[in-house]
């Protein structure tokens, strides 16, 4: 079967150590499929329906999601290199041990997702929606994370790794938002002075985490 010519009927479809690069399969339709030990290079997925859908070790490298759907879905192992998630839907998805690096989530919804061991290097998350995602063992280090929806409450903060220019941007947040409504914009933070601390602490000593 060719996934190029047959990507409208993937669906609860299985995969393993399948090797696609530089194709267009916009569009695709494999919601519930399961994907082992695949490699996608520069192939273009915009469009896409991947829900709960399971990826296991796969790598994805300079391949774009514009618009995709992956509620609901599981990574597990897996590393996606300067990729495009720009819009996508990942609410409810779980994502384990996985790496993305230098890739864009541009208004793409965490929403209820789980994120375990996950890291983010050098992403662009603005206006990413990551309201009452779980997470741990999360680390965004170099990572944008202007105007995303976030809980800074100590859910969000425990177990996670930031940079000194991320801790300052939720300082001045937490600050600007305090006893002030009307500015909350997309931020819904949790107001509680150990957290405003915490933040100066880490600011200045990044290594710092008692307090959480």
């Amino acid at each position: 079967m060719s996934l190029c010519n047959d990507r409208r009927y993937l669906s609860s479809k299985n995969f393993s150590d399948v090797e696609i690069k530089g194709k267009n399969m916009r569009a695709t339709r494999a919601a519930g499929s399961q994907w082992y030990r695949c490699k996608f290079d520069k192939v273009n997925f915009d469009g896409s329906t991947f829900s709960s859908a399971r990826f296991s070790q796969c790598t994805f490298t300079s391949c774009t999601f514009q618009n995709s759907s992956f509620a609901n879905a599981t990574f597990i192992g897996c590393e996606f290199y300067r990729c495009d998630l720009i819009q996508c839907d990942l609410a409810a998805a779980v994502v384990e041990e996985t790496k993305f690096t230098q890739s864009r989530f541009e208004y793409s919804s965490f929403l209820e997702s789980f994120l375990l061991k996950v890291t983010f290097h050098e992403c662009d998350l603005t206006g990413a929606h990551l309201l009452y995602a779980t997470s741990k063992d999360v680390d965004y280090t170099g990572s944008n994370l202007h105007n995303c929806s976030v809980k800074l409450g100590c859910p969000f903060f425990r177990g996670s790794t930031f940079d000194g220019r991320q801790w300052s941007y939720m300082q001045s947040l937490i600050s600007e938002t305090k006893g002030n409504e009307d500015r909350m914009g997309a931020v819904i933070p949790l107001i509680d002075q150990n957290i405003i601390s915490a933040t100066h602490r880490m600011m200045t000593d990044p290594e710092e985490e008692e307090g959480f």
